[in-house]
């Protein structure tokens, strides 16, 4: 029982770091996500996507990607004269579809380290 007690606060001292792994991991899925759906004219805005820094605050933790091109806004959600690529729409589905397979994946490895 001591042995269990022990892995136990293996995994609570654990557990902040796997999930920023976690989440810094879904955020470079999304990003290849969207660069695989961002519409290529010279490649500059395909480029552009990248993950910032995972942020951890208490009990939230915060993964961000952005894409800093001055029209990637206008590409993704369209104009008047031009229909929206909708890519972080599609970026977010896609990886929402897959996230509890990859936390999945994240949180065996992880047992095994702390011996659950």
């Amino acid at each position: 029982m001591k042995e269990y007690a022990e892995a136990l606060k293996r995994m609570q001292a654990g557990l902040p770091d796997a999930i920023k792994e976690y989440s810094h991991n879904t955020a470079e899925a999304f990003k290849d996500v969207a660069k695989a759906n961002t519409p290529v004219d010279t490649g500059a805005m395909q480029g552009a996507w990248e993950v910032q820094e995972v942020e951890q605050e208490g009990s939230t933790t915060t993964a961000t990607v952005v894409n800093n091109m001055s029209y990637a806004s206008f590409v993704d959600r369209g104009t008047k004269f031009m229909k929206g690529a909708y890519i972080q729409e599609k970026a977010k589905s896609q990886v929402e579809a897959t996230a509890d397979n990859r936390w999945n994946i994240k949180l065996d490895e992880k047992r095994g380290k702390w011996g659950l």
